[in-house]
């Protein structure tokens, strides 16, 4: 991850923010923008908005975070 505090309006981050297609739309989402000029990806908390803060990953560290989410290795506690 980038050290530093880094939010949604951080220059590395000018694409539009996505959420999963499960959200229900009452903006209480994790929001998740690819940057592939930076090659980073970043992730926030929707209701924190442009003051919040975003967990800046590389891309090759957030697919090891995907894939141990999918493969069990991270639980909800």
């Amino acid at each position: 991850m980038i050290s530093g505090h880094v939010n949604p309006t951080d220059p590395r981050f000018t694409g539009r923010w996505g959420k999963s297609s499960r959200s229900d739309g009452n903006n209480a989402c994790v929001e998740f923008q690819h940057s592939e000029q930076h090659g980073l990806v970043g992730v926030c908390d929707s209701k924190a908005g442009e003051n919040g803060s975003v967990l800046a990953f590389s891309e090759s560290a957030f697919s090891e975070f995907l894939d141990a989410l999918r493969s069990g290795r991270i639980r909800q506690p």
